[in-house]
């Protein structure tokens, strides 16, 4: 009797991880993967990349984005900062400047409205989104043109970065509130 092998059918976000670590750099030129996988804090960052500006990338793929897709990019944004060294240590030869923050890329075939206005509101991070349209062939393996599907409405590349942020709406000018009143009896003196 002998053994035979077969390849584990894998789960729909290892295929969309795979498919989107292939097709980076059709995404956004320059971007090149250092690894898929990659647990960083208590999340797991399916593509980490380098782009053509020396910066980090770190890229969530999902069906659908929503926030607990963005709160684990977040977590793991928040490790890369905490811990340069580490990253220095576990990518010794890629030309990446740690010290700056890394960028989030959210790659979704579904991004919703609320998804987009969500990201509005982040003023810190640099969050950039692409929306894949995917088509399932016969044997069921996800294939994509080569293009990015055009930019979401309200939310161009890097809208959400710190040199971009939205300006605070001007404060309105409050009267000072009156502060409360003691009153006091006269004094009374002993004779």
């Amino acid at each position: 009797m002998t053994l035979i092998a077969r390849k584990s059918q894998s789960t729909e976000q290892e295929r969309l991880r795979g498919f989107v670590a292939e097709q980076l750099a059709a995404l956004e030129p320059g971007l090149t993967v250092l690894e898929t996988g990659l647990r960083l804090g208590r999340t797991v960052v399916d593509v980490v990349a380098g782009d053509a500006k020396q910066r980090l990338v770190l890229v969530g793929v999902a069906p659908v984005a929503g926030e607990l897709l963005l709160l684990a990019m977040l977590d793991a944004f928040i490790w890369c900062v905490q811990f340069p060294e580490n990253l220095r240590r576990l990518y010794p030869d890629a030309r990446l400047i740690f010290s700056r923050p890394p960028r989030l890329l959210i790659v979704a075939e579904q991004i919703p409205p609320g998804f987009v206005e969500l990201l509005g509101h982040l003023s810190m991070v640099e969050v950039d989104c692409h929306e894949l349209e995917l088509a399932e062939r016969a044997d069921a393996v996800a294939e994509c043109a080569a293009e990015p599907a055009d930019p979401l409405p309200g939310l161009e590349p890097g809208a959400v970065s710190p040199d971009r942020r939205p300006e605070a709406p001007a404060a309105v000018a409050e009267e000072p509130a009156e502060a409360p009143r003691v009153e006091t009896e006269p004094a009374t003196t002993a004779t």
